[in-house]
């Protein structure tokens, strides 16, 4: 199983997003050109294939002609670089500064 970083993700669905546009719009097509019974045909395995393969075919001309996005080529932009979060001073360290300071202090 692959796992996409965050920017990658919105990416992925973002383009998931397009291609669904696209297939629903052909699917709403195909459903008004006839007396469309979704009950039937999406429980008729032959007429879901059927459906199917006219859906995917109208996407691919959409893809070859680019008027429809698809995965072809895509991959995921790399992960942003974390920050590395700067070193915080230790206890000891703050007081040896403080009592470094207090000496520079009081030899004035």
């Amino acid at each position: 199983m692959v796992t996409l970083h965050k920017t990658a993700e919105v990416e992925f669905l973002d383009k998931c997003e397009e291609i669904l546009k696209t297939v629903i719009v052909d699917l709403n097509y195909e459903s008004s050109v006839t007396n469309f019974d979704y009950k039937s045909v999406l429980k008729s395995p032959k007429q879901s294939t059927d459906l199917a393969d006219i859906i995917l075919a109208s996407y691919q001309k959409d893809v070859q002609r680019d008027k429809a996005e698809s995965f072809s080529g895509w991959t995921p932009r790399k992960a942003p670089a974390k920050k590395v979060p700067a070193k915080k001073a230790t206890a000891k360290k703050a007081t040896a500064k403080k009592a470094t300071a207090k000496k520079a202090t009081a030899k004035k």
